[in-house]
């Protein structure tokens, strides 16, 4: 995963970092931002997504909230996980051996 080997474009602190997310003929400029609540070896969450030609950056009063989201998250044992997953508070997404995304 390119998070745990340090290929993000920006910690925003509290655990929450930035990726880019290049569209197809695009490229990363003019793409996608994705929002993880990451810690190594522990998880990631996906915790917010946008396109940049919608919306330039998050406010400061989001980026707050978010990074207690990303707190909550990252503290949640495996039992939380799975009951969170149950009742489909949160969605578990993992990849195949070609990198495609699979629920």
């Amino acid at each position: 995963m390119e998070l745990e080997q340090g290929l993000v474009d920006a910690s925003l602190g509290g655990l929450l970092f930035k990726k880019r997310i290049p569209a197809p003929g695009r490229g990363k400029r003019g793409s996608f931002r994705m929002l993880v609540a990451f810690h190594t070896k522990k998880a990631a969450f996906f915790v917010y997504g946008f396109a940049k030609n919608q919306r330039g950056n998050i406010s400061a009063r989001e980026l707050r909230a978010l990074k207690m989201l990303a707190k909550s998250l990252i503290e949640l044992d495996d039992a939380k996980v799975r009951k969170a997953v149950a009742v489909a508070e949160i969605r578990r997404v993992e990849c195949d051996d070609e990198n495609e995304p699979t629920q």
